[in-house]
């Protein structure tokens, strides 16, 4: 099994003014997920879909139980905040391969030549277009090969041509990775899982069926009850990423 969790209880805090609120996003759940396969979890707005990314990916920690990961799990696939923007592409790309034990310039090969970069390549990301730094942060997500790939959203970025190469790296990717994503996207679910599950009102659920996960998410709560916060990343930010450690380059 990929993940194992263990009577897992997750409540996010925070403040509205002068109010604490809280959130509980996952409420004593205990199930495991299987190796090697595309597990989709479908969640409506604010249903805790980028809290469960950040757990899987030991961003966060749960408040009460435990979760047991038996392979290598990557950082959030396409997210901005896994890199630093005063570095150049080449120079985050250096920290990721020493980071993960990978050989610097084969890793920093692949990721110029599938991102087609070209000489931005080694500009500092804060200088790049919304496009060239999409472009960078999903090469970069799928150029480590990681046993498990988690996604909070899309599992592809870009435009154009750059979309559809995308597509098919995640397809490449798929033949020798698990993934877990969760998404609000039935389309997504569809297309990218072969194990379907449900997140709402702190609990989840599997299906036999991507379509009956979708009749069960149309049907689901809409968004957090009274006294709850909202969850999504937009609204909420990636607060607990460590800083990047300069040293190593």
């Amino acid at each position: 099994m990929s993940f194992v969790f263990e009577g897992v209880t997750k409540v996010n805090r925070g403040r509205r003014g002068a109010t604490t609120i809280s959130t509980t996003v996952l409420r004593d759940v205990s199930f495991a997920l299987p190796e090697g396969r595309s597990v989709g979890i479908l969640g409506q707005r604010n249903s805790g879909k980028s809290t469960l990314v950040r757990l899987l990916s030991k961003v966060e920690l749960p408040t009460r139980g435990r979760i047991l990961s038996r392979c290598a799990v990557s950082f959030p696939v396409g997210f901005a905040r896994a890199f630093h923007s005063d570095f150049t592409a080449h120079e985050n790309t250096v920290f990721l391969a020493r980071l993960y034990g990978i050989d610097p310039q084969a890793l920093s090969r692949f990721v110029r030549d599938f991102s087609e970069l070209g000489r931005a390549f080694d500009n500092p990301l804060k200088s790049y277009s919304s496009e060239k730094r999409t472009r960078f942060n999903f090469t970069a997500s799928y150029a480590v090969p990681f046993d498990c790939y988690i996604a909070d959203g899309p599992l592809v970025g870009g435009q154009g041509e750059f979309h559809h190469k995308c597509k098919e790296l995640v397809r490449e990717r798929q033949k020798t990775a698990g993934f877990v994503f969760a998404t609000a996207s039935p389309a997504v679910l569809k297309v990218y899982a072969d194990v379907f599950g449900l997140l709402d009102n702190g609990e989840i659920r599997f299906f036999d069926t991507a379509d009956e996960a979708i009749a069960a998410f149309h049907n689901a709560s809409k968004g957090p009850g009274e006294g709850e916060s909202p969850d999504d990343d937009e609204e909420r930010e990636e607060e607990n990423i460590d800083p990047v450690d300069t040293s190593l380059f």
